[in-house]
């Protein structure tokens, strides 16, 4: 069954109907989720993060003028990106409170890798997963950690910068968004995406996109 659309959604909730909020949650949960693990950038903080964004969409939702799905797409991306802040405040005050020996402990734990599995959403790949061949399963789990891991090892605007990407954003939208010139976004685009590739590709030359 196909989604509704967004504004059919919003103003249904609006009319006091939860189910549609559920049903829009749903249909972006990929996308807040992509959103805040490309601030906070591990996966731990960002299940938490995305569930106070949608606390937050809850509440905010219910005054929300819809004008037309690239406001929304802004105004979801902002929710996301306020909260992920919030949470990298707080988490840097918890670091402050723990003795020397044990704030160390206290990052690494954050710092670890996570496990992976079906279930997980760092990264999300907007394809259908479903398959009958387990070759192909354990190859996209694969891919799958490979992609993570070098998401994870990236700096914050070029997660930034490549989640905005996947996610349809244009150029100009992108610069206004992070707030930086259209120049810079251009550059910070061609750098992010050479180091994607070199971080995939350790053993391949430098890639001219």
């Amino acid at each position: 069954m196909p989604h509704r659309a967004d504004k059919e959604l919003i103003e249904g909730y609006q009319k006091g109907d939860i189910g549609c909020f559920d049903e829009l949650i749903l249909k972006h949960k990929h996308t807040i989720f992509n959103f805040c693990f490309s601030v906070v950038g591990n996966y731990h903080d960002t299940k938490v993060v995305a569930q106070s964004a949608c606390m937050t969409l809850q509440k905010s939702l219910k005054k929300f003028v819809w004008v037309d799905a690239k406001k929304f797409r802004k105004y979801l991306y902002r929710v996301c990106k306020t909260r992920s802040i919030n949470r990298i405040n707080q988490r840097n005050v918890e670091d402050n409170r723990f003795p020397e020996n044990e704030r160390l402990w206290h990052v690494k734990q954050i710092g670890k890798k996570p496990h992976y599995n079906d279930d997980d959403d760092a990264y999300v790949d907007h394809r259908d997963k479903k398959t009958d061949d387990p070759r192909k399963a354990l190859e996209r789990k694969e891919t799958k950690k490979i992609m993570n891991d070098a998401f994870l090892s990236m700096q914050d605007s070029y997660r930034e910068m490549l989640t905005l990407l996947m996610e349809g954003y244009e150029l100009d939208e992108i610069a206004e968004e992070m707030n930086i010139s259209y120049k810079a976004a251009k550059s910070l685009k061609h750098r992010a995406k050479n180091e994607a590739f070199k971080v995939l590709y350790p053993k391949k030359d430098d890639l001219l996109w």
